[in-house]
């Protein structure tokens, strides 16, 4: 994803997108592309919000590892271990702050490949001192958190919110939704989805909880 978000786009003086490879520098980590415009007859590099830091890789794994569990300096020595770089731990979490934003809006732009079947439940969280229900919509086949909400209550409205947010997302219907026996679901399910395509089913267990 970071590395996608480095992509070139445009000429970094007059904004053309008429441009080509003009060879490259190299440095200890990286070997950094340079770029010719052909109409202002200018060299620049990438013009990402990453181009100030050395090596988007590093950022990409640092975040990786980072929502894997390991701690700041676990992530330093790994980096130093294998790369041969030496990070300061706040550095590491700088980049965690900034960019993990950044791949947020993002993948928040992308479309997800979903499967016929979604599974919704819902469960009482602890939040500020008070205990809510959050809703989540998951595809079965992939496990992909469709749309998640938080909600005071878990009536048919409170189901409807969620299903409402899923659709935004998928910008489709499934085949089948799973649920657990709350009674909320079958008329949510039925106002969001029944009436705009007939042939999603609502299938009710006494738990979808492995």
């Amino acid at each position: 994803i970071v590395e996608e978000l480095t992509k070139i786009s445009k000429c970094q003086f007059c904004n053309s997108e008429n441009f080509v490879k003009n060879g490259s520098i190299k440095n200890k980590i990286e070997s950094k592309q340079r770029y010719l415009c052909r109409d202002c007859n200018k060299t620049f590099y990438k013009d990402s919000q990453f181009n100030y830091i050395r090596n988007p890789k590093l950022i990409s794994l640092a975040l990786d590892l980072y929502f894997k569990g390991l701690s700041l300096r676990k992530i330093t020595d790994t980096v130093n271990q294998f790369f041969q770089v030496k990070l300061h731990h706040e550095t590491v979490r700088r980049w965690i702050m900034k960019f993990s934003e950044m791949v947020a809006e993002y993948t928040d732009k992308l479309q997800p490949r979903l499967s016929d079947t979604w599974h919704t439940d819902e469960q009482m969280v602890k939040v500020d001192g008070k205990w809510l229900y959050n809703w989540n919509v998951l595809d079965a086949d992939t496990r992909f958190l469709i749309a998640p909400n938080l909600t005071r209550n878990r009536e048919i409205k409170d189901a409807r919110k969620v299903f409402q947010k899923t659709k935004e997302i998928a910008k489709e219907s499934p085949d089948r939704i799973v649920t657990d026996g709350l009674f909320s679901y079958e008329k949510a399910i039925k106002k969001e989805f029944i009436p705009f395509r007939t042939k999603t089913k609502h299938v009710r267990l006494a738990s979808i909880r492995a």
